[in-house]
């Protein structure tokens, strides 16, 4: 749920492969990614 004030964080990855996947490698490819921790971020920049 998008909170209203609060940062929306998304996450993305780029999977570069040779030929069509079959459907348990993608599975894997997303079960790898999906359980990467989040990066912690820290704001740089003071609110407008």
């Amino acid at each position: 749920m998008i909170e209203p004030g609060k940062p929306l964080r998304l996450r993305y990855a780029l999977w570069v492969h040779n030929g069509v996947p079959g459907a348990l490698t993608v599975d894997q490819q997303w079960q790898t990614f999906s359980a990467l921790a989040l990066s912690e971020l820290k704001n740089k920049h003071k609110p407008h």
